[in-house]
């Protein structure tokens, strides 16, 4: 019996002990955009580009896509917060961060009425502004 209980407790101890080595709170904290999920679009900082090699003409990709960044599924999940916002502000009752969160939020409705559940589009970006060679 004594032997089923200490080999139980070994097993038990052995599984709880890898748990320690996660990071995911950390790496979460740490760029907290990452947490939206399909709903965060890919940041557009890349690295410098490596120069072309002496005798080549550099060339670009025409096409930047990804799978999975799109607007929220419809309307309404935007406009609730907008609404909630505006009382807020007509009764006077946004902090100088709540106006500030206010006027980031009616950029962001500007650009996504009516385009729920759409693909997020990012052809009013060009390469240079992408890409800085």
């Amino acid at each position: 019996m004594r032997l089923k209980q200490l080999l139980l407790c070994g097993m038990m101890w052995m599984c709880c002990v890898p748990l320690g080595a996660q990071t995911s709170k950390e790496e979460m904290f740490s760029t907290i955009e990452k947490t939206g999920g399909v709903y965060w679009a890919y940041p557009l900082d890349f690295a410098p580009q490596t120069r072309a090699p002496k005798g080549y003409k550099p060339f670009y990709v025409s096409h930047y896509g990804r799978h999975g960044s799109r607007y929220l599924i419809g309307d309404r999940d935007y406009k609730w917060l907008v609404d909630l916002f505006e009382e807020a502000h007509r009764e006077g009752a946004l902090s100088d961060l709540g106006e500030d969160a206010r006027q980031r939020l009616l950029k962001v409705w500007e650009e996504a009425e009516g385009h729920g559940g759409d693909p997020v589009s990012y052809t009013h970006l060009t390469l240079p502004t992408i890409y800085s060679v």
